[in-house]
């Protein structure tokens, strides 16, 4: 079975402050949406439409999700990321797959075969499979059994976390190493490294 692919965004407006004194306002939320637009392009490939959710507060982020034909939960705790993806873990329950499979909302050069490489590298029913970011510290996506305790701690050096989350329930940890679950974008100098990479991102960055 499929797993779920979980996408949480906090909002629109208020995402990429660090390129505030690089991009306009108007620039950071074509960018922002842009980059959803396409995570949620490549989610309808694998695992599809039906079987992707976003979680969020902002109205901004549901119109997106809505116009891609995917799934949107309200957030209610407004806890960060961790508390999100904990409520959609309990609003998925077991009954509705087996996996839950997490990615971030800022991944240019995201493809739908990454999305099958995340899923499909950890043994079904024991395995957690663990994507960093680009600096070896953080983490961009992770793929679990939707039934057990696993402790979500995204932020800063969040891979260490999530390997002693997985340990401590005696889950099995297989990395996956593909720039399109490793390459993510957060400072100007990301900007820069990407706009001969990703041609839609230029537009983006003119002011750089």
């Amino acid at each position: 079975m499929k797993p779920w692919l979980v996408v949480p965004v906090r909002s629109i407006r208020g995402g990429k402050q660090r390129l505030a004194g690089m991009l306009s306002e108007h620039e950071r939320i074509r960018l922002n949406t842009t980059l959803l637009e396409h995570v949620l392009a490549e989610a309808t490939r694998f695992p599809g439409r039906g079987r992707t959710l976003v979680v969020t507060r902002c109205a901004e982020v549901a119109a997106v999700a809505h116009r891609a034909g995917v799934e949107w939960l309200i957030e209610r705790n407004l806890t960060g990321m961790n508390g999100a993806l904990d409520e959609a873990r309990a609003h998925l329950g077991t009954n509705r797959g087996s996996r839950l499979m997490t990615v971030s909302c800022d991944l240019p050069l995201l493809c739908a075969d990454d999305l099958i490489a995340l899923a499909t590298a950890a043994p079904l029913a024991t395995g957690v499979a663990l994507a960093r970011d680009h600096t070896g510290c953080g983490t961009n996506a992770l793929c679990l059994p939707l039934d057990v305790p696993f402790a979500f701690s995204f932020g800063k050096d969040s891979a260490a976390r999530h390997r002693s989350a997985a340990a401590r329930n005696g889950l099995p940890v297989v990395e996956v190493q593909r720039p399109g679950l490793a390459v993510d974008l957060d400072t100007p100098a990301d900007l820069q490294a990407l706009r001969f990479v990703v041609p839609w991102l230029w537009p983006h960055a003119r002011a750089a």
